[in-house]
């Protein structure tokens, strides 16, 4: 039976590896060791608390923070793509969960980067990440004021004079309450198509303010200190607006002035988290992103229902839901009389996952955005957003609809649609970019400015223990980098057939203390390369 009980004793390396291969995007060696020597509640404690590396972006021309100047330019695409650089280098280097909760919210409230100013595109992850262990009730009120998201919906332009929904109906379907089974024309048990048309015009008048940073400064949220849109009554319709049965047949009393929008906005949202649904649909998104693609009726009973009751009882605080799934014997597959088939090692990583741990994992180092500001550049936007992202066909912050990335929602397959005829070839093609060094430009075909050394990796005592001897250089690497530890066959192919090619295993420790002694590594180089190469290639590899 699927449990909730809380897992005791310390992690030990196999089951610290899987908490935070699911948790961040910082794994490693060093990260993994530390954490199996914790009991649970203190690894998921640490993990649950909000990073300290909250910098600004870089202004890529000048290497300077800028986000806080009086400085702005018009739709201004550099500045946005320093704003996407600073999300992915903090989220490389966060030791929590905050970046990754901040990534899963995205997958919810839906925004492309592409499409808005570069300071509200900053203001927009802000929020995310203030929300990531916070009330989800809470941030489904800012968010829908927050100047990114009116302008991506279209809020931005619903007015009384001309009412839009696409907002209001996503707001329901995709965001909160979801879709139910349809038991009538326009009804979809959860909400009706007239809710959509009320919401629409309770939603009215608020707009996005999008000009330069004083502008932007002109509407600030108190509770959060971050700027967000603002309410224009005379664009807004002041009419009581009636909901269906399926919410009680509430009233919700029109607004009498601007400052009242926001008192008859927050009636509307908490009337949709009245409803059961609303915690159990959020419990759904987080059970599948975190654990697992497949929720059978004993999930839903033993751990989605539990989790949503906690939930409503602590004002739809994620927190409290992560803490309790995180420490539970379920994580861990220890539910069962068998702790190796539903949850370790079942979901495909997204290229994100894929990426930043194999740079946390083998140590590769970023070019610092202040110093080093063209290789910055160059490195994050050209090699791994450019590259290995969208060779990928991971569009991160931009996905192809307002439903969000396939991976995340299209069923059945759901995280195996990261695996497709569109994405195959260029996620093969990053383990080799980043080894060989050849993190392709079209405007500078020799670009290489980061690379992992193989070389230099293996000679890291803190990395490999034992680099001399084949078959436990293989089996270090494959016990950090794997879920579980392939066989001997499978151990037997790595050493034989990709590092040593055919020649004696005596002959890789003599090597190795040639190049210890003379510093010549020419003869243990390409067996190294081709064996993480082969390694990060595997089927075992793209799970986590």
């Amino acid at each position: 039976m699927a449990s909730l009980d809380p897992k005791t004793g310390t992690l030990g390396k196999r089951l610290a590896a899987h908490l935070l291969r699911r948790t961040t995007y910082n794994v490693s060696k060093a990260r993994i060791d530390e954490f199996a020597t914790l009991e649970v509640h203190e690894a998921v404690d640490r993990l649950l608390q909000q990073p300290v590396i909250l910098t600004e972006p870089v202004e890529l021309e000048s290497g300077r923070p800028w986000i806080y100047t009086y400085y702005d330019r018009y739709y201004d695409s550099i500045n946005r793509n320093s704003v996407l650089l600073w999300w992915m280098q903090e989220a490389i280097k966060d030791e929590t969960i905050s970046h990754r909760m901040g990534f899963f919210l995205h997958t919810i409230f839906t925004t492309s980067w592409t499409f808005n100013y570069s300071r509200n595109v900053f203001d927009h992850h802000q929020l995310l990440r203030r929300y990531a262990f916070g009330s989800f009730r809470e941030l489904a009120k800012k968010v829908t004021v927050d100047n990114l998201m009116l302008r991506y919906l279209d809020n931005h332009y619903n007015t009384k004079f001309n009412p839009n929904e696409n907002y209001a109906r996503e707001f329901l379907e995709l965001f909160t309450i979801g879709k139910g089974p349809q038991i009538g024309p326009g009804d979809y048990t959860t909400f009706t198509e007239h809710d959509v048309k009320e919401a629409a015009r309770l939603l009215t008048g608020f707009e996005a303010t999008i000009k330069q940073a004083a502008y932007r400064l002109s509407s600030i949220d108190m509770e959060t200190g971050i700027p967000r849109g603002y309410a224009r009554f005379t664009r807004h319709d002041v009419d009581d607006k009636h909901f269906s049965e399926a919410f009680q047949n509430t009233v919700i009393t029109g607004a009498m002035d601007a400052e009242d929008m926001f008192r008859e906005l927050d009636d509307f949202v908490n009337m949709i988290f009245n409803q059961d649904e609303v915690a159990r649909n959020i419990c759904r998104k987080i059970y599948r992103f975190f654990v697992n693609r497949n929720i059978t009726d004993e999930i839903e009973q033993d751990i989605i229902e539990p989790l949503a009751d906690e939930m409503r009882q602590n004002d739809y605080s994620l927190g409290v839901v992560l803490h309790r799934l995180f420490k539970s014997k379920h994580f861990y597959d220890e539910d069962d009389t068998d702790s190796s088939n539903e949850i370790i090692g079942t979901l495909v990583k997204s290229p994100l996952e894929l990426v930043f741990q194999m740079i946390n994992h083998f140590g590769i180092e970023i070019p610092d955005g202040t110093t080093e500001t063209y290789f910055y550049y160059k490195f994050l936007y050209n090699g791994l957003f450019k590259n290995m992202f969208r060779d990928s066909d991971f569009y991160l912050f931009s996905p192809p609809s307002v439903a969000g990335y396939p991976g995340y929602y299209l069923d059945p397959a759901r995280d195996r649609n990261w695996f497709s005829s569109n994405s195959i070839i260029g996620r093969y093609s990053i383990p080799y970019q980043l080894i060989k060094g050849r993190i392709k430009s079209r405007q500078d075909p020799n670009i290489g400015i980061v690379k992992l050394d193989a070389v230099t990796f293996v000679s890291n005592s803190e990395h490999i223990n034992n680099p001399a001897d084949a078959y436990d250089l293989v089996i270090e690497l494959a016990e950090y980098i794997y879920c579980e530890m392939p066989d001997q066959d499978r151990l037997d192919y790595f050493v034989h057939d990709i590092l040593l090619q055919g020649i004696a295993i005596e002959d890789w420790t003599y090597e190795w203390t040639l190049y210890e002694i003379t510093g010549d590594d020419s003869e243990v180089r390409i067996g190294l390369e081709n064996l993480l190469v082969a390694m990060l290639h595997t089927p075992e590899y793209q799970l986590m």
